[in-house]
């Protein structure tokens, strides 16, 4: 069974790429300076002058973050808990039902 709006689609997006050629791409229409055509290649350095990463590790870097972000997750955890508990008790939810089946408003 053929699609309704199979042929549609295959349209839009033939359409869309033909017109995707069509437009305009400041940052692609520039033009190279005379000076920039002039500059010499940027000097590769060797392996040894490049910056290294850093020796100890990130958590031992920033200990107080590391803390507060421990504290705020075993907060959120503890209130996930706390929402997951059933909103009424066994009592009140007895009662209620109760009262619905009196038709007490």
């Amino acid at each position: 069974m053929r699609q309704p709006h199979t042929r549609c689609i295959a349209a839009m997006i033939c359409l869309a790429s033909v017109l995707q050629g069509c437009g305009d791409v400041d940052a692609l229409d520039f033009e190279v300076s005379d000076a920039a055509r002039a500059a010499d290649y940027p000097r590769i350095l060797p392996l040894s002058q490049l910056p290294t990463a850093p020796q100890e590790p990130l958590a031992a870097q920033i200990p107080d973050d590391l803390d507060r972000l421990n504290d705020r997750a075993s907060k959120l955890r503890a209130r996930a808990r706390q929402l997951s508990q059933p909103v009424l008790s066994d009592n009140d939810a007895l009662r209620l039902g109760q009262a619905g089946a009196r038709g007490v408003p």
